[in-house]
């Protein structure tokens, strides 16, 4: 690191929020992330419909992929938005997009990177529109968000940022991406990740607990009992991050 460091830190993008219109009881709670395939799933039940959302990173597409969807026709609402914690601009591209953009810096001072970041929407039925700052979602069977950004930095002279148009860089990226199906997002996705996750394995011996919540096994872990197994899946976590 340089004497001199501006910004002073470094910053979270942004935050991708989604919303349920349609609200009621909660039951089922799951969420879970399969390392060797670095795909993090959340399901639950609502008002008798079992929700699912799948995300993951894909490093082929240069996107994050979101899939909502439930298991009857017609019953994903959502509300999605994009903002940060400040020094930010969301505005709505089309009826399917948000673009959120600014610039890195701590109250007007230490400007750091300029960025941009792009969310799409692709729906299988319903509705999909923007209104102000936000995509609505209505009465579809699923659908998926694609999530891209970009940045001003330059990695062969940061004293010289790049002069693309990222909103341009972005859009380029969503366009490529969205000409894929779901399903091959994915697999191109768990090809990569596993091309390179698979090539190390650890084992520190100690029985199966594989169906045992993790919450549960560092709770068992705190109390003093073994758990060498624990340890290992701790180690992968670690190469997944």
């Amino acid at each position: 690191m340089s004497t001199r460091i501006s910004p002073r830190s470094y910053q979270t993008l942004g935050d991708f929020r989604l919303e349920m219109v349609k609200r009621g009881d909660v039951s089922e709670m799951r969420r879970q992330l399969d390392l060797d395939t670095a795909i993090a799933t959340s399901c639950f039940t609502m008002d008798g419909v079992k929700y699912s959302r799948k995300v993951f990173a894909s490093v082929v597409d240069d996107v994050i992929v979101v899939c909502f969807a439930g298991d009857k026709a017609g019953q994903v609402s959502l509300k999605a938005t994009l903002d940060r914690p400040g020094d930010f601009s969301t505005v709505a591209v089309g009826n399917d997009a948000l673009a959120m953009s600014g610039q890195a810096q701590h109250k007007g001072k230490q400007l750091g990177v300029k960025w941009h970041c792009h969310v799409k929407a692709r729906a299988k039925g319903g509705t999909v529109h923007t209104q102000g700052q936000s995509i609505l979602i209505a009465d579809a069977d699923e659908v998926t968000f694609f999530i891209t950004s970009a940045t001003d930095y330059n990695k062969q002279n940061p004293a010289k940022p790049r002069k693309q148009q990222l909103q341009d860089q972005c859009q380029d990226t969503l366009a490529a991406a969205m000409l894929k199906s779901d399903e091959r997002l994915e697999k191109d996705h768990v090809a990569e990740h596993q091309r390179l996750f698979r090539r190390c394995s650890l084992d520190l011996g100690g029985w199966d607990k594989s169906k045992v919540p993790t919450d549960e096994r560092l709770e068992a872990v705190k109390s003093g009992q073994v758990d060498p197994a624990l340890i290992a899946l701790y180690f992968q976590y670690g190469r997944y991050l």
